[in-house]
């Protein structure tokens, strides 16, 4: 202790000098100054110390660096490979296909130099917040050695504190060193980029090659032979093993994504495998013909081969061209047990004839190296199409029986359009122009080929929700009851949309199609100083579409899902799902405005317009709102109630921000203002029980033993199955009145309120007849005289 007792003494004369200069001197004092207490030295030197080697061994490692340099050495040798690659094909005649399978190749490369690019800015943020971390430690132990430079006490610490200082020294260089090969690592993958956007630019006209390049003459390449088909031939070879290669360096890099899709497909076959078994065993045949999971039962492996190639198909992204044409060809063996199994008669002939169709197509395009033999086949496509389009549109009636999918609008308008474009396509392909008549012929094969593909997966998509409507999580969930049906229509919609973009890119009209939505999407004007245009209206709507279902399905799930299945008062779940329900719509209208472009400082001016015309014709909708926000909150009615308003009686359906709904007993719907149900008189029978008493009034004529007649009645009230034991029914008698003795029967019950009470009445009756006692009937006596008034007396029976 005594060591740093002339520590404290200059600590304190330190302490001293500063409050004088403040007092002296009213400016801000150097930030650089750091005081402390000197006897926390020697333990914030180890601590920092501590901090200095984890820093160090951080700073010395290089793991990340020689990762990265073995990424960007291979990365830089596919782009070399790409290079040589494309520059060859670029040079020489080259199909379509191979171009497009040179662009993916390029998009892949593309999307590997950006994965690689974030990966190094993500490590150069972190050696620059290590770093700064080493800047701010050498500036404060800087500071700390000059003021304890003088101390002869403190003179121990200068040793531990310089050689933090050099350590500190020593790892802001290394940090240093890794910012600066980080920044060539990123000047690399910019010098990368630049090339392969280059690429990309002269690929990307070629491969979009809209329907308007078809439309020019190549007769030189059809009738005449090239003057050196070997070469022609070489290039064919070339191509195809320059694909080959690029699908199996593909799969390698996805073999995750291959596990992930082979794991789903023995998912659904055994799914559909123990489905198919636990039907049959139910049964105990096999499934009758109209059953909705025949296809799924009948064949559960043609099925889980389907889910395999369909999740290949989504999985499987920035794919060769090449791998997805195969991929599309293996579709054959489902749309042959699937379709041309059940098919017959004509109908077979053509999806045969179809199929037949796609894989010449295909060997034409892809596999055969003789230009004049691919052009031989083309011939022979174009007229074999238009025989079969003839055909189908001459037996569309029987079509239309087998494949009742298949829409009306298809058989009518589409296969005549395709007939005559075929017939064309013919005459167009004789002429000389074989790149347009080709077009159209591999449109018309390509789409007849995918839209029973598109089909068939959609079936196999609603076989696999009915399957997966018999779980429990769908049994028991009441989302799911209330909205499974639209899954379903989902399911519909997609298969139209993928339809639609098939046959877009069938012919080649892809590109006319985006420029021409993108003209109409842009089309707009200035009003005033507010520029809007069709997309800015259409996104508008969709926004608040998105945002109202959103909006849905969370006030469901909470109110039916979460909230329901957790202890709250009774009418919690449903305030919490009314509210997040119009938070999300409101908010989702605010995005829809702001995605317009519209100032939303303005919207404080439309608020005061507003609350003029509120002040003014919309008071009774303001009250309404604020009645049903009352309603929410304070919970004086929650849906499920039975409530009798304005004379109305019935259960509360529905309790909204601007009227609630309630189902009378007649099952009539009544939408009652929700300012009514605040300001009026309500009764609310189930609001703190659903118990109700209710009363029946029993008269027996005045010779009847009273005390028989209420043992009867307390039997009977008590005996019936729906009246509660507690509180437990009684009976009075009131004595005589008019000639006959009345009894009064109360009972207390909580549903089929009319049913107990007729099944009662019934049961007073015959247990009353049955001992005899008569129950009475008024008669009316009109006496008349000639002379007098009629007087009419009324006595009991």
């Amino acid at each position: 202790m005594k060591n740093y007792f002339p520590v404290l003494c200059l600590l304190t004369l330190l302490s001293f000098r500063t409050h004088g200069q403040n007092e002296k001197d009213v400016e801000a004092p150097d930030s650089t100054l750091v005081i402390v207490n000197l006897s926390e030295l020697p333990r914030q030197v180890e601590e920092d110390g501590q901090k200095v080697r984890d820093l160090l061994s951080l700073a010395e490692d290089t793991a990340h660096i020689e990762s990265y340099k073995s990424s960007m050495a291979a990365l830089e040798g596919s782009v070399a490979k790409a290079i040589e690659q494309s520059d060859y094909f670029l040079q020489s005649y080259a199909r379509l296909w191979v171009i497009q399978n040179l662009s993916a190749k390029w998009i892949r490369l593309n999307d590997d130099w950006v994965d690689l690019s974030i990966k190094i800015s993500n490590s150069t943020k972190n050696v620059e917040t290590r770093l700064r971390t080493c800047q701010e430690m050498i500036s404060k132990w800087t500071n700390l050695k000059e003021t304890i430079a003088g101390d002869s006490v403190s003179a121990s610490l200068n040793k531990p504190v310089s050689d933090l200082i050099n350590n500190l020294d020593q790892v802001e260089r290394l940090f240093q060193g890794k910012i600066k090969i980080y920044l060539n690592f990123q000047e690399k993958v910019a010098i990368n980029r630049t090339e392969i956007n280059r690429y990309l630019e002269i690929l990307t006209p070629l491969r979009n090659q809209d329907f308007i390049t078809f439309f020019r003459r190549d007769e030189d390449f059809i009738w005449n032979q090239l003057s050196d088909s070997t070469r022609f031939d070489v290039q064919m070879a070339t191509s195809f093993r320059f694909a080959s290669r690029d699908i199996i360096d593909y799969l390698r890099s996805a073999i995750a994504k291959i596990v992930f899709v082979f794991i789903l497909g023995i998912f659904f076959f055994l799914l559909f495998k123990r489905n198919s078994k636990r039907y049959v065993q139910a049964k105990g045949d096999e499934p009758p013909q109209t059953d909705q999971l025949l296809r799924s039962l009948q064949f559960p492996l043609t099925y889980a081969y389907t889910f395999t190639l369909l999740f290949a198909l989504l999985t499987l992204t920035n794919r060769p061209p090449l791998l997805t044409e195969f991929l599309l060809l293996l579709f054959t063996f489902s749309l042959v047990i699937l379709i041309v199994k059940r098919s017959s008669g004509i109908v077979k002939i053509i999806t045969v004839s179809i199929l037949i169709l796609y894989w010449l197509d295909f060997l034409s395009d892809f596999l055969i190296t003789d230009p004049s033999i691919s052009r031989d086949i083309d011939l022979f496509n174009a007229i074999a199409t238009s025989l079969l389009l003839l055909v189908i549109y001459r037996n569309r009636s029987s079509v239309k029986t087998q494949f009742p999918r298949l829409n009306d609008f298809v058989l009518r308008i589409i296969i005549p359009l395709f007939l005559v474009i075929n017939t064309l396509t013919v005459i167009l392909q004789v002429w000389g122009f074989t790149m347009l008549g080709r077009a159209f012929t591999t449109g018309t094969i390509t789409f007849m080929y995918l839209m029973p593909v598109i089909i068939v997966c959609s079936i196999a998509l609603q076989d696999l929700f009915h399957v997966l409507q018999d779980a429990p999580f769908v049994k028991y969930s009441n989302l799911a009851r209330n909205y499974y049906h639209l899954i379903f229509r989902g399911i519909h919609l997609g298969a139209f949309y993928l339809l639609f973009v098939t046959f877009l890119a069938s012919f080649s009209l892809t590109s006319l199609f985006i420029s021409a939505w993108d003209t109409i999407w842009n089309f707009g004007g200035q009003f005033g100083e507010f520029n809007i245009t069709v997309g800015d209206v259409l996104e508008f709507f969709i926004i608040v579409f998105i945002s109202w279902t959103i909006s849905v399905v969370l006030k469901v799930l909470l109110t039916d899902e979460i909230l329901a299945r957790a202890n709250l008062r009774r009418g919690v779940p449903m305030a919490i799902g009314v509210i997040v329900r119009y938070t999300v719509v409101f908010l989702g209208f605010i995005l829809a405005v702001a995605s317009t472009g519209f100032d939303l400082a303005k919207i404080s001016i439309l608020a005061g317009g507003l609350g003029v015309g509120i002040g003014f014709g919309l008071q009774h909708l303001v009250a309404n709102f604020i009645a049903g926000l009352i309603l929410i909150f304070e919970r004086p009615i929650v849906v499920g109630d039975t409530v009798e308003s304005e004379q109305i009686e019935g259960e509360v359906k529905q309790i909204g921000i601007r009227s609630s709904r309630i189902l009378t007993y007649d099952g009539a719907e009544v939408i009652i203002p929700n300012s009514n149900l605040i300001n009026n008189k309500l009764s609310n029978w189930t609001l703190s029980s659903h118990s109700r008493r209710q009363l029946i009034l029993v008269r027996t004529s005045a010779k009847a033993d009273a005390e028989k007649v209420l043992e009867i009645l307390n039997r009977i009230a008590r005996q019936h199955a729906n009246v509660l034991a507690t509180p437990e029914p009684f009976v009075l008698f009131e004595g005589q009145l008019d000639q006959s003795l009345q009894f009064k029967i109360y009972y207390w019950l909580v549903s089929e309120i009319f049913k107990t009470r007729c099944e009662l009445n019934i049961q007073i009756y015959r247990e009353l007849k049955e001992l005899g006692v008569e129950l009475p009937i008024p008669i009316q006596e009109i006496r008349t005289n000639a002379d007098t008034i009629p007087t009419l007396t009324s006595r009991g029976s």
